[in-house]
């Protein structure tokens, strides 16, 4: 299943091993009245660059986003795996809220992805709407109108070369999400019966909803993964060459 990043306004202050930030990046001066708006506005010059990457500061490619294994295990009783899944369509993100708090050292971002879709092979095993299924194949989705909300905290750490960074607190973290519609698509199923795989799929879209409840597992892992490498690139930068006196 596939929905997105919250934390693409992040990426807005991302850079590798690198002493000063890239020519696409604009610090923001903390004691700037519109601090808060300067890191909205950053954001979202700066995403349509990062998005395509950025191999001086080792930001990868995002068109599309890769994840080699997507996992759900449903109360429902249904084990799905997506494998090699390709997600496309980070290009058409909104950064709708940031919210970059120092003092309280809090991070909120709100952002919304009108339109993705998604290509992996699936192996599936399980019970679902009266179905049982033991198959796999190919697999397809697509996601229209997604909003996702994170918060995060951090603190700073100063390290060896005598500067401070920003480290994140994994426990103290929370997204939210809502899907305006989702479309799915499994291929091969019922040993590659033609009309059972297509009255199953057909039953899944027409309960698009209660999809989506099963999937959100599987749906944060995807965000989790993407999360946590747009992290290890973000806060290698010291944090008084991203925020400036």
């Amino acid at each position: 299943m596939v929905r997105y990043l919250a934390l693409l306004i992040l990426f807005s202050i991302s850079v590798v091993n690198s002493k000063h930030l890239p020519s696409f990046i604009k610090p923001c001066k903390k004691s700037d009245p519109e601090f808060k708006k300067c890191v909205k506005d950053n954001a979202i010059d700066a995403l349509p660059y990062i998005l395509k990457g950025d191999s001086m500061s080792r930001i990868p490619n995002y068109l599309p986003f890769e994840v080699p294994l997507v996992a759900t295990t449903a109360t429902q009783g249904l084990d799905l795996q997506l494998h090699d899944l390709k997600l496309y369509g980070m290009n058409t993100t909104k950064i709708e809220e940031v919210d970059f708090d120092l003092d309280k050292q809090h991070i909120y971002v709100k952002v919304f992805i009108p339109d993705s879709t998604s290509e992996s092979n699936y192996t599936v095993e399980g019970k679902l709407f009266s179905f049982v299924i033991n198959d796999k194949g190919p697999a397809k989705t697509r996601i229209e109108n997604l909003t996702v909300e994170y918060t995060i905290d951090y603190q700073l750490v100063t390290k060896r070369d005598g500067k401070r960074y920003i480290d994140i607190d994994s426990l103290k973290n929370k997204l939210d999400m809502h899907i305006g519609k989702g479309y799915y698509y499994f291929g091969n199923l019922f040993g590659g019966n033609k009309a059972l795989t297509d009255n199953f799929n057909q039953v899944l879209n027409e309960n698009s909803k209660d999809v989506d409840d099963i999937s959100k597992d599987g749906m944060r892992s995807l965000i989790a993964s993407m999360v946590s490498g747009l992290f290890s690139a973000i806060f290698k930068i010291p944090y008084d060459e991203i925020f400036i006196d």
